[in-house]
Protein backbone atom coordinates (compact mmCIF):
# COMPACT_ATOMS: atom_id res chain seq x y z
CA UNK A 1 0.00 0.00 0.00
CA UNK A 2 1.55 3.36 -0.97
CA UNK A 3 0.38 6.93 -1.16
CA UNK A 4 2.27 7.58 -4.09
CA UNK A 5 0.46 7.81 -7.77
CA UNK A 6 1.28 4.72 -9.60
CA UNK A 7 2.75 5.91 -13.24
CA UNK A 8 -0.40 4.23 -14.82
CA UNK A 9 -2.81 6.08 -12.59
CA UNK A 10 -1.53 9.22 -13.61
CA UNK A 11 -3.96 11.84 -14.82
CA UNK A 12 -3.17 12.30 -18.78
CA UNK A 13 -1.46 15.34 -19.91
CA UNK A 14 -3.54 17.62 -21.76
CA UNK A 15 -1.92 19.76 -24.84
CA UNK A 16 -2.77 23.41 -24.23
CA UNK A 17 -5.72 24.41 -26.32
CA UNK A 18 -5.67 27.59 -28.07
CA UNK A 19 -7.29 29.64 -25.31
CA UNK A 20 -4.48 28.23 -22.16
CA UNK A 21 -2.08 29.43 -25.13
CA UNK A 22 -2.88 32.94 -25.55
CA UNK A 23 -3.69 33.32 -22.44
CA UNK A 24 -0.36 32.44 -20.78
CA UNK A 25 1.37 35.84 -21.85
CA UNK A 26 -1.62 38.05 -19.79
CA UNK A 27 -1.34 35.58 -16.67
CA UNK A 28 2.83 35.96 -16.89
CA UNK A 29 1.99 39.65 -17.25
CA UNK A 30 -0.22 40.05 -13.89
CA UNK A 31 2.67 37.93 -12.38
CA UNK A 32 4.64 40.26 -13.36
CA UNK A 33 2.75 43.66 -12.26
CA UNK A 34 2.51 41.74 -8.69
CA UNK A 35 6.16 41.52 -8.17
CA UNK A 36 7.08 44.92 -9.13
CA UNK A 37 3.98 45.96 -6.95
CA UNK A 38 5.08 44.45 -4.14
CA UNK A 39 8.65 45.46 -4.43
CA UNK A 40 7.28 49.08 -4.86
CA UNK A 41 5.37 49.16 -1.99
CA UNK A 42 8.13 47.75 0.20
CA UNK A 43 11.24 50.15 -1.05
CA UNK A 44 9.44 53.14 -2.78
CA UNK A 45 8.55 56.07 -0.96
CA UNK A 46 5.54 57.56 -2.10
CA UNK A 47 5.85 61.61 -1.67
CA UNK A 48 9.43 61.28 -3.25
CA UNK A 49 8.77 63.15 -6.31
CA UNK A 50 11.27 60.26 -8.29
CA UNK A 51 8.37 57.85 -7.73
CA UNK A 52 5.83 59.68 -9.38
CA UNK A 53 6.43 57.92 -12.66
CA UNK A 54 6.47 54.44 -11.20
CA UNK A 55 2.81 55.20 -9.20
CA UNK A 56 1.36 56.95 -12.57
CA UNK A 57 1.87 53.35 -14.52
CA UNK A 58 0.75 51.32 -11.46
CA UNK A 59 -2.14 53.12 -10.97
CA UNK A 60 -3.22 53.18 -14.92
CA UNK A 61 -2.08 49.43 -14.82
CA UNK A 62 -4.11 48.23 -11.95
CA UNK A 63 -7.56 50.30 -13.26
CA UNK A 64 -7.24 48.45 -16.58
CA UNK A 65 -7.21 45.23 -14.92
CA UNK A 66 -10.70 45.85 -13.00
CA UNK A 67 -14.29 45.56 -13.97
CA UNK A 68 -16.42 48.96 -14.24
CA UNK A 69 -17.63 48.05 -11.02
CA UNK A 70 -14.30 46.89 -8.99
CA UNK A 71 -12.98 50.50 -10.51
CA UNK A 72 -15.62 52.61 -8.94
CA UNK A 73 -15.44 50.72 -6.07
CA UNK A 74 -11.35 51.19 -5.63
CA UNK A 75 -11.66 54.86 -6.63
CA UNK A 76 -13.47 55.43 -3.65
CA UNK A 77 -11.54 53.92 -1.20
CA UNK A 78 -8.67 55.18 -2.80
CA UNK A 79 -9.85 58.74 -2.71
CA UNK A 80 -10.49 58.08 1.31
CA UNK A 81 -6.87 56.51 1.82
CA UNK A 82 -5.30 60.06 0.16
CA UNK A 83 -7.66 61.90 3.15
CA UNK A 84 -6.23 59.59 6.06
CA UNK A 85 -2.80 59.67 4.53
CA UNK A 86 -2.86 63.48 3.64
CA UNK A 87 -4.09 64.21 7.32
CA UNK A 88 -1.25 61.82 8.63
CA UNK A 89 1.54 63.59 6.94
CA UNK A 90 0.20 66.95 8.13
CA UNK A 91 0.30 66.16 11.19
CA UNK A 92 2.94 64.15 11.87
CA UNK A 93 5.95 65.72 9.17
CA UNK A 94 4.83 69.29 8.63
CA UNK A 95 3.12 69.98 11.99
CA UNK A 96 -0.17 70.76 10.99
CA UNK A 97 -3.35 70.31 12.62
CA UNK A 98 -6.27 69.56 10.68
CA UNK A 99 -9.97 70.56 10.88
CA UNK A 100 -12.66 69.09 8.69
CA UNK A 101 -14.84 71.28 7.91
CA UNK A 102 -15.17 75.53 7.62
CA UNK A 103 -14.06 77.99 9.76
CA UNK A 104 -16.36 79.40 11.56
CA UNK A 105 -16.27 83.33 11.06
CA UNK A 106 -17.83 86.31 13.57
CA UNK A 107 -17.77 89.91 12.37
CA UNK A 108 -14.95 91.71 13.58
CA UNK A 109 -15.72 94.48 16.32
CA UNK A 110 -14.45 97.19 13.60
CA UNK A 111 -13.04 97.04 10.14
CA UNK A 112 -9.18 98.17 10.21
CA UNK A 113 -6.27 97.00 7.96
CA UNK A 114 -4.64 93.22 8.94
CA UNK A 115 -2.07 95.01 10.70
CA UNK A 116 -4.12 96.87 13.53
CA UNK A 117 -6.18 94.22 14.06
CA UNK A 118 -3.99 91.25 15.08
CA UNK A 119 -3.03 92.89 18.50
CA UNK A 120 -6.77 92.79 19.65
CA UNK A 121 -8.05 89.89 17.72
CA UNK A 122 -4.94 88.25 19.46
CA UNK A 123 -5.93 89.39 22.80
CA UNK A 124 -9.23 87.70 22.67
CA UNK A 125 -7.77 84.55 21.44
CA UNK A 126 -8.87 84.94 17.89
CA UNK A 127 -7.02 85.76 14.86
CA UNK A 128 -8.17 88.11 11.47
CA UNK A 129 -9.70 86.63 8.83
CA UNK A 130 -8.50 87.73 5.20
CA UNK A 131 -10.11 86.77 2.12
CA UNK A 132 -7.27 86.88 -0.10
CA UNK A 133 -5.80 84.54 -3.03
CA UNK A 134 -2.58 83.99 -1.47
CA UNK A 135 -0.63 82.12 -4.56
CA UNK A 136 -1.26 86.00 -6.22
CA UNK A 137 -1.75 89.94 -5.44
CA UNK A 138 1.65 91.50 -7.51
CA UNK A 139 2.58 94.75 -5.59
CA UNK A 140 -0.48 94.14 -3.13
CA UNK A 141 0.89 93.88 1.20
CA UNK A 142 -1.14 91.43 3.44
CA UNK A 143 -0.90 94.39 6.21
CA UNK A 144 -3.19 96.88 4.24
CA UNK A 145 -5.61 94.50 3.23
CA UNK A 146 -8.90 95.68 5.07
CA UNK A 147 -9.86 92.92 7.51
CA UNK A 148 -14.26 92.72 8.81
CA UNK A 149 -14.22 89.23 9.96
CA UNK A 150 -12.18 87.33 12.71
CA UNK A 151 -12.22 83.41 13.35
CA UNK A 152 -12.18 82.31 16.80
CA UNK A 153 -8.75 80.31 17.63
CA UNK A 154 -9.11 76.15 17.91
CA UNK A 155 -9.08 74.49 21.47
CA UNK A 156 -4.95 73.01 21.23
CA UNK A 157 -3.39 76.47 19.47
CA UNK A 158 -1.31 77.94 21.73
CA UNK A 159 -2.16 82.28 22.36
CA UNK A 160 -0.11 84.34 20.12
CA UNK A 161 -0.15 86.51 16.87
CA UNK A 162 -2.38 84.52 13.92
CA UNK A 163 -4.09 85.61 11.19
CA UNK A 164 -6.20 83.27 9.25
CA UNK A 165 -5.94 83.22 5.61
CA UNK A 166 -8.15 81.34 2.66
CA UNK A 167 -5.95 79.94 0.00
CA UNK A 168 -5.62 79.61 -3.89
CA UNK A 169 -4.14 77.88 -6.40
CA UNK A 170 -2.81 74.17 -6.96
CA UNK A 171 0.47 74.30 -5.99
CA UNK A 172 0.66 72.80 -2.67
CA UNK A 173 -2.24 69.86 -3.48
CA UNK A 174 -3.26 67.62 -2.27
CA UNK A 175 -2.48 68.87 1.10
CA UNK A 176 -4.42 72.64 0.39
CA UNK A 177 -6.69 72.61 -2.09
CA UNK A 178 -9.01 75.59 -3.60
CA UNK A 179 -11.28 77.70 -0.72
CA UNK A 180 -8.86 76.08 2.01
CA UNK A 181 -8.13 78.17 4.82
CA UNK A 182 -4.59 78.23 6.86
CA UNK A 183 -4.21 79.67 10.77
CA UNK A 184 -0.78 81.01 10.03
CA UNK A 185 1.18 81.42 13.30
CA UNK A 186 2.71 85.23 12.53
CA UNK A 187 6.61 84.62 12.66
CA UNK A 188 8.41 87.25 15.45
CA UNK A 189 11.64 89.67 14.29
CA UNK A 190 13.85 87.40 13.57
CA UNK A 191 12.67 83.62 13.46
CA UNK A 192 13.78 81.81 10.84
CA UNK A 193 10.93 78.68 10.28
CA UNK A 194 12.33 75.04 10.43
CA UNK A 195 12.98 73.63 7.28
CA UNK A 196 10.10 70.94 6.17
CA UNK A 197 7.53 72.95 7.73
CA UNK A 198 4.85 74.95 5.52
CA UNK A 199 4.85 78.83 5.46
CA UNK A 200 3.69 82.04 4.13
CA UNK A 201 6.26 84.06 2.25
CA UNK A 202 6.15 87.46 -0.03
CA UNK A 203 7.61 87.06 -3.08
CA UNK A 204 8.60 90.66 -4.00
CA UNK A 205 7.67 89.77 -7.86
CA UNK A 206 4.47 88.33 -7.64
CA UNK A 207 2.91 88.76 -3.71
CA UNK A 208 2.64 86.12 -1.67
CA UNK A 209 2.53 82.18 -1.63
CA UNK A 210 2.16 79.02 0.57
CA UNK A 211 4.64 76.56 -0.01
CA UNK A 212 7.40 73.99 2.24
CA UNK A 213 10.42 75.76 3.25
CA UNK A 214 13.15 74.27 2.14
CA UNK A 215 16.91 74.78 1.92
CA UNK A 216 18.00 78.02 4.05
CA UNK A 217 20.64 79.64 2.45
CA UNK A 218 23.05 82.58 3.67
CA UNK A 219 20.84 84.87 1.37
CA UNK A 220 17.49 83.40 -0.11
CA UNK A 221 14.85 80.53 1.42
CA UNK A 222 13.94 78.09 -1.00
CA UNK A 223 10.38 77.04 -1.03
CA UNK A 224 8.85 74.02 -2.45
CA UNK A 225 5.20 73.01 -3.99
CA UNK A 226 3.72 69.46 -3.38
CA UNK A 227 2.83 69.39 -6.47
CA UNK A 228 5.34 68.58 -8.74
CA UNK A 229 3.84 70.14 -11.87
CA UNK A 230 4.95 73.54 -9.93
CA UNK A 231 8.69 74.62 -9.69
CA UNK A 232 10.68 75.71 -6.65
CA UNK A 233 11.09 79.17 -6.01
CA UNK A 234 13.19 81.17 -3.82
CA UNK A 235 12.99 84.21 -1.80
CA UNK A 236 15.68 86.49 -0.66
CA UNK A 237 16.29 86.27 3.23
CA UNK A 238 15.26 89.95 4.60
CA UNK A 239 12.43 91.31 7.22
CA UNK A 240 8.97 90.46 6.06
CA UNK A 241 9.93 87.55 3.31
CA UNK A 242 8.63 85.02 5.66
CA UNK A 243 5.25 86.66 7.26
CA UNK A 244 4.70 83.24 9.40
CA UNK A 245 4.35 79.24 9.94
CA UNK A 246 1.12 77.05 8.83
CA UNK A 247 0.18 75.41 12.16
CA UNK A 248 -3.95 74.49 11.21
CA UNK A 249 -6.25 74.41 8.08
CA UNK A 250 -10.00 74.00 8.09
CA UNK A 251 -10.28 71.41 4.76
CA UNK A 252 -14.36 70.96 3.93
CA UNK A 253 -12.51 67.99 1.49
CA UNK A 254 -10.87 66.18 3.77
CA UNK A 255 -14.53 65.52 5.80
CA UNK A 256 -15.57 61.65 6.05
CA UNK A 257 -11.61 60.90 6.45
CA UNK A 258 -10.66 59.13 9.40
Amino acid sequence: MTNHRRRDDAAPSRKPTHESADATPEIQADAIFRLAADWAFEELLPDDPRNVPFFEWFAKEARARQTSAEGDENDRHAEEFAKRMTRRWARETVKVDDVREAPPRRVAPVETTAARALEAASAERRAPYLDLAVAAGEGRELWDEICTEWIDLPEGIPPGRHLAIRVSGESMMPFLHEGDTILVRVAERGETPEPGRVVVARRPESGYVVKRLGRVRARAYELVSLNPAFPRVRVPRGAGSLLGTVVLRWCPHSAGAQ
